[in-house]
């Protein structure tokens, strides 16, 4: 899905300029990161690669629990409508380990009370999406000494709580509305090939003509 892949280059963002910050000296870390000059960088650099707005009301960061966004907003245009979405807070574990093979392991991604709305355009006044370009310093590792190879985004694991996706028409009319939604997926084997698991169970998802579903929980593969 498109906004999970440009969530993760967010992620990436974040962690690649941290590293930046870090090079000089750890101790100038946390002021660095909770400054509002790095945060309106992440929100500039996230905004061009998504091709929308981005704002983002605090970055914490730290070398064992990893980052944490709290109060994301985003919106952007999709070939699906204009998508428009909100976030209590946005938790990724990291395995530094992996920065050894070039490599930007996430081993966790929770996105807590995510509120999606998605507005379906006219198929006419939808555009072909143009491939965004992503900034160097989230393609790269910021190492010195030569270009290197690009560095590699894994996410290990993935799971939404308490989220709600509001689908509407081009008139802002509600197409279905589900409340309540969790998902858990083991996102790793993804990136080798195999398949993605995991459960959702949606709460309630309520559609036109009075029709609706309650506590609907399912595998997926």
């Amino acid at each position: 899905m498109r906004f999970s892949r440009w969530l993760l280059i967010l992620l990436g963002i974040v962690v690649v300029l941290v590293m930046l910050a870090a090079g000089p000296g750890s101790i100038w870390v946390n002021s660095i990161v909770h400054s509002d000059a790095f945060r309106s960088e992440v929100e500039t650099r996230a905004g061009q690669t998504l091709g929308g707005t981005v704002k983002i009301q605090r970055i914490d960061f730290g070398f064992w629990s990893g980052v944490q966004l709290s109060g994301l907003a985003t919106k952007f245009d999709s070939p699906q409508g204009t998508v428009v979405a909100q976030m209590e807070d946005v938790n990724c574990s990291i395995s530094w380990l992996g920065l050894l093979s070039r490599k930007l392991q996430l081993d966790g991604l929770t996105l807590v009370k995510p509120q999606i709305v998605l507005t379906q355009e006219p198929p006419a006044t939808v555009p072909l999406p143009t491939p965004p370009t992503v900034p160097a310093s989230a393609s790269s590792a910021p190492t010195g000494g030569g270009s290197g190879s690009p560095l590699a985004f894994v996410l290990e694991a993935a799971r939404v709580s308490n989220g709600r996706l509001s689908i509407r028409d081009a008139t802002g009319a509600t197409k279905a509305d589900l409340q309540g939604v969790e998902i858990s997926a083991n996102t790793g084997g993804f990136y080798t090939g195999q398949d993605v698991t995991g459960t959702i169970r949606i709460a309630t998802v309520a559609l036109p003509q009075n029709l609706g579903l309650t506590d609907f929980s399912t595998p997926f593969t």
